[in-house]
Formats: C-alpha cells, sequence, structure tokens
C-alpha cells in the first residue's frame, strides 16, 4: 500500500463507525491513557477518548474525522510515551522458561486476570500478569 499526504478524495472518506463503547469490549490499557481497539472496524462511535488501534488504520484515516496522537514501538520523533515503565519486566515462555521482558516498556499492555498458556509478562510494579501488543497507533476522534 501507498501512502500520502497529498490532499487526495480517499482521505476525506469518512470510516462508518458503529459499535458502541463498552469497557468490557474495550479494556483500558494498564501503561498508556487510552482503549484497545483491535480491529479498525471496532472503533466505537460513542467514544471521545484516545484508543490504541492497529497499524492497518492508516488506510482508513482521515484527517477531518480522526486525529493521530502518536504511536508506540515507533522512533522517538513520533512515539507517545507510556503512563507507566515497568520495572524489572520480565517474559515468561511458554515452555516455561524466562527472559527480559524490556518489550514491556515500548508496547501498549493489557492486565490478565489469570496466567495464560502462551507468554505473558510480570514486573515488580505490576499487580497482575500481563500481555503486550503489537504496534498500535494512538488516535482520537475529532
Amino acid at each position: 500500500m501507498w501512502y500520502t499526504n497529498l490532499d487526495i478524495e480517499k482521505r476525506h472518506e469518512d470510516l462508518i463507525l458503529f459499535r458502541n463503547y463498552t469497557p468490557e469490549n474495550y479494556p483500558y490499557y494498564d501503561n498508556y491513557d487510552a482503549i484497545e481497539v483491535s480491529k479498525t472496524a471496532d472503533i466505537p462511535c460513542d467514544y471521545n477518548g484516545a484508543m490504541g488501534v492497529p497499524i492497518t488504520f492508516m488506510d482508513k484515516f482521515n484527517p477531518d474525522q480522526f486525529e493521530i496522537l502518536g504511536i508506540n514501538a515507533g522512533r522517538d520523533e513520533f512515539e507517545l510515551r507510556p503512563s507507566k515503565r515497568y520495572i524489572n519486566p520480565i517474559q515468561h515462555n511458554k515452555d516455561g522458561s524466562k527472559t527480559n521482558g524490556s518489550k514491556a516498556n515500548t508496547r501498549s499492555t493489557l492486565t490478565l486476570n489469570s496466567i495464560p498458556n502462551g507468554i505473558y509478562y510480570t514486573a515488580e510494579n505490576a499487580d497482575k500478569p500481563f500481555t503486550i501488543t503489537y504496534a498500535r497507533i494512538f488516535i482520537k476522534r475529532k
């Protein structure tokens, strides 16, 4: 896909939003002041705060409809700073081994109510185990 900042018609097509916000369907990040939206099609129509959306959102971006706040796991000039830094994060692997979990400080995290079968993280200043998301673009509706 090619991206441009040229003022073409596609940049002004509104993304039709039809989902309603509920805390159960849109968890709040543990380390960013935003909610997780796992699919661009699931952006809620009635939420006005910051949202973390997949990078695939960029092909639907309309600057008249959304403001880009930043990106996590990105380059410094675009990076959105987390509201929480983890102290001594540890990655717990599926095979039971443990490794440095420093990438928890470069991605958005979601707390877990129980230990999953797959990879998860812990840290000295985390009350619960948590998981990380892939890179997210943080947006806000205009």
